[in-house]
């Protein structure tokens, strides 16, 4: 307010009134929030959080309103929410499954006027719930090793529930563990389960993953279940044995159903299951139908089986287990199985030969070794050990048990026989042990009286200088006429010398000479080879022969360049065809050869070789400088040699002026060999620019030489004396130099040949100093005995003559040219051996060779060599032998020996049994044996003829005896016994005896018979008196003791013993009733009893 006075200026003042109006409650509130309002409010949201406060809208003053708020009772019916003040606040936990959404109806009094709203209250999740799988255990199952869709195949679906919504209820799938496994299954967002891979039974049969279900809240939760994946079967496994091979064991011989013996038993397992891993087991290779094996696998003898242990020791089968029930398909595995036969003794000994005969000289020290006596066992181990034993002979020779070595154990010089016939038994350690037996004849010899001849004695051979090691040369052959004993046997050796040393061998026993080393016709082109023929007697003879080995020369050596480097000059306006100069080269094979066989050629296309000559020319227009090639020399055989050529090509003013020129090439030149002065070999002239320099050339040769001069100025070459030898080389190679004294110095070179001209300087010779040659006696006068053959190394020496200067013969033999320089040494009377004892069997000659200047001898021993041209004859007309009866069939009788005066049946004589079927005879030794058995009693002597035939069809006789000896096999018998002999009592002993006869079929003592009482005579009533039985005391029947028969005779039983002499003794015994009668009843001229001796052709009473 304002209260203003009209003053001048005018005052005024103001002031405030305040009018205060009273409200009265006369407006309804409203909700400041709009009806429907929707709240979203996280299930997770704390009880007691304010969700909403409630602003009122209301015109009358808030003095005038005092608003209290309610929840519909209908829209909250859980007391889900509850008001606090003004504010909505939450009361119990949301859900949002159990309740998503609340509609709530809210009242406000203000004390007059009650309005009302709704608002909404939707729950957004909170991830408060984990997914959970609808299965604890899931089990699926997958087949082994399936390929068919190794990656990705599906093998089931999982499932897990998340009660959330939104990212909060998305669920994903994962293997958890084991980790070595998560990358073997894959679980998508569906929950499908796929297998990546294979997976196998075997090494597990069941699998267990645990896996997890994770939803995609901030905070995300997680559910796990198990997952077992069990893998079903296939047959994808072999059966698979214990063992990479089994080694079983029978015995041979074995029945059928025997067990084979296994240290390790035959098993076979499958990996697999059910079917899958049934196994069969069948066998197969050869003779696997002689065994059979069980579902066991226990192999067992086969009914036909042979097994024998000597004919195959072991088998080798392959036992195979096959799957036969398995899916798909079945599977099969093998072995090898080894049957070794175990060793019965079902194999006697048997010796290498049926008889051995062994030649020894009589004279040979005790402990001399004889040889092996040897046999084999088809058996094994203890059953194969042998141990030998001997008989017969046992006095003189010894065997070694162990080893069948046969040694003299006593001087054979004590012995009246030189042929001892022993048998030696072979017996193995087996249960029950066997054996073996065979024959040894020992023959002895006292001299060595002939010596071995080589026919021929002189060889000879050629081969080529290429021959491989162990070539058969020739095989030498030498025979001793105290053959077939021991000192006719022969050894052969080699008498080496520094030439043949280690160069050629000689088999002991057959004489084959072979190449051994090497040889090289370029170094020696021929080898003389002594053999030596030793025999085997205490005292050994000898002979030698020699071979003549002549070497093939082969085209194996390459030809040579002679020099190996040459230079040569040019001018440089040399034209095609200009001669620069030669080359020279030689075949070793061939080194005589004029001209040498060799063709030429250069690796040049500047310069040309002529290919015979070696000349070298210009094939095109040359620069100034200098060439180099290669020239190249090839001999028939393609063999290649090389020399390298250098041609300086300078300017054709300085070559003309300065360069010596050869006048001729190539050059070659001939001299006669070995003169005994200076001798002219050749002129050879260099010129230079046509010969207009020529005094500045001066000679000289390419290097410092023994044989050959050359004079400086003019060119001439001699060789000096005595250096040149044809008989060492054909020809020798040099180089002659041109020099041009004039600076600068210029040089040419050509190689010279000089061929050597022979001239008679050597003597004749034959291949060999000495020889030997066989004749044999009878040969025909004519009869060419030998070639002579001698050789000279001149070439000039055209006509050798030959002739005798030296015989013991007395003229028997001639000489007679055949060819130029060639003899044959001719028999001109007849030889007989049998009459040659003095000279040795031999006729020794001095041959002479001469070429008219120089002359040599052979000596030639000419063996005469016997002929078959007589009979055998046997040491005795006639033999006497004895065999026992009862003996063996194949027991030894005896020996007959025949000799033949020609020594070449010695060990050939055949000797046969004429007109008998009981005894047969070695052919070869004369030993007669046995055919049956004989009984003495049947036959006591043989006799038949013995023939001997030597290898011409002569033949010789005698007579053979054989005794057959009684052996003691027969009893004596007593014949004669009454059935009883009748005493009468109280008789005197002259009036009572009895007659006994006797008889034994053996002679000699075997059948000298005694007689005893053995047993019946208590009282010592009766006496054997030499051929009778006596009572020597008086008999009463009625002595005590004594049995009396129904007669009322006293019954006396003797029992009686008849005994002969034999070794072993043989007794038979029988019983002598004797009756003693009373002296009423006695009998008259009672019996007198004798003991008769007899034979069957002789009785005596």
């Amino acid at each position: 307010m304002r209260a203003a006075d009209n003053g001048v200026p005018p005052r005024s003042s103001t002031a405030t009134l305040t009018v205060l109006l009273q409200d009265i409650n006369d407006s309804p509130p409203r909700f400041a929030i709009p009806a429907g309002r929707v709240l979203q409010q996280a299930e997770s949201l704390p009880v007691r959080s304010t969700i909403v406060t409630f602003d009122m809208l209301d015109a009358d003053l808030p003095s005038s309103n005092n608003f209290t708020f309610s929840i519909s009772s209908a829209s909250n019916p859980n007391e889900t929410f509850a008001i606090d003040g003004s504010n909505l606040v939450l009361n119990k936990a949301l859900s949002r499954v159990a309740m998503p959404t609340h509609n709530l109806t809210i009242v406000c009094f203000d004390g007059v006027f009650s309005v009302s709203t709704f608002i909404l209250v939707t729950v957004v999740d909170s991830n408060n719930y984990g997914p959970v799988f609808t299965s604890a255990v899931y089990v699926f199952n997958v087949t082994e090793n399936d390929l068919s869709n190794a990656t990705g195949q599906f093998i089931g679906v999982v499932t897990a529930v998340d009660r959330d919504t939104g990212v909060n209820g998305q669920v994903t799938y994962s293997v958890a563990s084991p980790s070595s496994l998560k990358t073997l299954l894959a679980i998508n967002e569906t929950g499908a389960v796929t297998l990546n891979g294979t997976v196998d039974r075997e090494t597990n049969a069941e699998l267990t993953f645990f896996i997890m279900a994770t939803d995609m809240g901030a905070s995300p939760r997680f559910g796990t279940a198990e997952l077992h994946l069990k893998i079903l079967d296939v047959n994808d496994n072999k059966p698979e044995f214990t063992m990479v091979a089994y080694t079983g064991t029978v015995a041979e011989g074995s029945s059928a159903g025997a067990a084979v013996s296994f240290v390790t038993a035959i098993i076979a397992t499958d990996k697999d299951i059910e079917n899958n891993s049934y196994v069969e087991f069948s066998l197969s290779g050869p003779h696997s139908n002689w065994f059979s094996i069980s579902q066991s696998g226990q192999i067992q003898v086969a009914s036909g089986a042979l097994l024998d242990r000597e004919n195959q020791s072991s088998f080798s089968l392959n036992v195979t287990a096959n799957n036969t029930r398995g899916e798909p398909t079945w599977l099969a595995n093998s072995v090898p199985v080894t049957i070794q036969l175990s060793d019965i003794n079902d194999n006697a000994p048997v010796f290498t030969k049926a008889s051995f005969d062994f030649f020894i000289d009589f004279f040979s020290p005790v402990s001399q070794t004889l040889g092996d006596v040897t046999a084999t066992d088809a058996d094994a181990g203890f059953n194969a050990q042998i141990t030998y034993f001997l008989r017969g002979g046992e006095d003189r020779f010894a065997i070694d048990f162990r080893t069948g070595v046969l040694t003299v154990s006593k001087a054979l010089n004590g012995s009246s026989s030189n042929v001892f016939s022993l048998v030696v038994t072979a017996r193995d350690q087996g249960t029950p042990s066997l054996s073996g037996t065979t024959t040894v004849t020992v023959y002895a010899n006292q001299t060595n009286s002939n010596t071995p001849i080589f026919s021929p004695s002189i060889y000879t051979v050629s081969v080529n200088e290429s021959a491989p090691n162990n070539t058969l040369l020739v095989t030498v052959k030498a025979t001793d006429a105290d053959f077939p004993s021991v000192n006719g046997i022969i050894s052969y050796s080699l008498l080496e010398s520094n030439s043949t040393s280690g160069l050629f061998s000689v088999d002991s026993s057959t004489g084959d000479v072979s190449l051994i080393g090497v040889i090289d016709f370029e170094k020696v082109t021929s080898y003389t080879v002594i053999v030596l023929a030793i025999d085997h007697a205490a005292a050994p003879r000898t002979a030698t022969a020699q071979i003549f080995v002549q070497v093939l020369n082969e085209d194996d050596t390459p030809p040579e360049f002679v020099p190996n480097s040459y230079f040569f000059y040019a001018p440089q306006n040399a034209t095609v065809g200009f001669a620069v100069g030669s080359v020279l080269a030689v075949d070793p094979d061939y080194p005589s050869a004029n001209p040498q066989p060799v063709s030429y050629s250069a690796s040049a296309s500047d310069f040309q070789l002529n290919s015979t000559t070696g000349a070298l020319t210009v094939s095109s227009s040359l620069s100034v400088t200098n060439y180099s090639f290669d020239a190249i020399c090839t001999d028939a055989s393609a063999m290649t040699g090389n020399a390298t050529v250098t041609v300086s090509v300078i300017p054709s003013d300085v070559y003309y002026a300065k360069v010596p020129q050869f006048l001729s090439t190539p050059l070659v030149a001939s001299v006669l060999e070995n003169q005994t002065a200076y001798v002219f070999v050749i002129d050879v002239n260099a010129t230079i620019n046509g010969g207009a320099e020529d005094a500045g050339v001066l000679y000289r040769l390419d290097s410092g030489s023994t044989i050959f001069n050359i004079s400086s100025s003019l060119g001439i070459v001699e060789a000096r004396p005595e250096t040149l030898d044809r008989e060492v080389n054909t020809e020798v190679t040099l180089i002659v130099i041109a020099v041009n004294t004039a600076e600068p110095s210029f040089s040419s070179s050509q190689p010279i040949r000089v061929l050597l001209l022979d001239i008679n300087d050597n003597a004749p010779r034959f291949e060999f100093s000495r020889g030997e040659v066989l004749l044999y006696e009878n040969a025909t006068v004519r009869h060419v005995v030998t070639d002579l053959q001698a050789t000279d190394p001149d070439t000039s020496s055209t006509n050798l003559t030959y002739s005798i200067v030296g015989d013991n013969s007395g003229g028997k033999f001639r000489l007679q040219s055949i060819e130029p320089n060639a003899s044959q040494l001719i028999l001109d009377a007849v030889v007989d051996y049998e009459a040659m004892s003095a000279l040795g069997y031999a006729y020794s000659l001095t041959i002479e060779v001469s070429d008219g200047s120089f002359s040599s001898n052979y000596s030639l021993i000419v063996r005469i060599g016997d002929v078959n041209d007589n009979p055998p004859v046997f040491s005795a007309p006639m033999y006497n032998f004895s065999v026992a009866e009862q003996a063996d069939v194949g027991t030894l009788v005896g020996r007959v020996v025949a000799t033949d005066p020609d020594t070449v049946d010695l060990k050939k004589l055949e000797y046969a049994v004429v007109d008998t079927g009981n005894f047969s005879m070695n052919a070869s030794t004369g030993v007669i044996s046995t055919l049956t058995i004989f009984d003495r009693l049947i036959t006591s002597r043989f006799s038949f003829n013995v023939t001997c035939t030597d290898t011409a069809g002569n033949i010789g006789w005698t007579s053979v005896n054989v005794d057959v000896l009684d052996v003691n096999n027969y009893s004596p018998n007593m014949t004669n016994l009454p059935t009883s002999w009748n005493i009468t009592e109280n008789a005197t002993s002259l009036m009572q005896s009895f007659v006994i006869q006797v008889v034994d079929n053996d002679s000699g003592q075997n059948a000298n018979v005694s007689l005893s009482i053995v047993s019946g005579d208590s009282v010592g009533s009766f006496a054997i008196n030499g051929s009778q039985v006596e009572v020597t005391k008086v008999l009463d029947r009625e002595t005590p003791g004594l049995t009396v028969d129904s007669s009322g005779n006293g019954v006396i039983k003797l029992v009686m013993r008849a005994a002969d002499n034999g070794v072993p003794p043989r007794s038979s015994t029988a019983t002598l009733t004797v009756l003693c009668r009373t002296s009423t009843t006695r009998l008259r001229g009672s019996p007198f009893l004798l003991v008769e001796y007899c034979s069957r052709r002789r009785v005596c009473q």
